[in-house]
């Protein structure tokens, strides 16, 4: 399937951001960083849910938005 294919070579871009944001030692790709791990949480909710997309909106509720966020400043 085309969707499962592209979503692989997206989460293989991710992997590798986040290898180059570990070089970061003075935070300076923090947003950078921060809108990587939202949308990788994006790209796996909708993985999880066999790409819904055509029919439904699929985001992040505030829970999953303050964890992610959570994650980031205390790594």
């Amino acid at each position: 399937n085309l969707m499962y294919y592209l979503s692989t070579l997206a989460l293989k871009h991710y992997e590798n951001a986040e290898k180059e944001f570990e070089k970061d030692s003075q935070n300076k790709l923090r947003a950078a960083r921060a809108m990587t791990l939202v949308y990788k949480r994006i790209l796996m909710k909708m993985i999880k849910q066999g790409f819904p997309v055509l029919h439904k909106k699929v985001s992040l509720n505030r829970f999953e938005k303050l964890f992610t966020l959570f994650r980031l400043w205390f790594r």
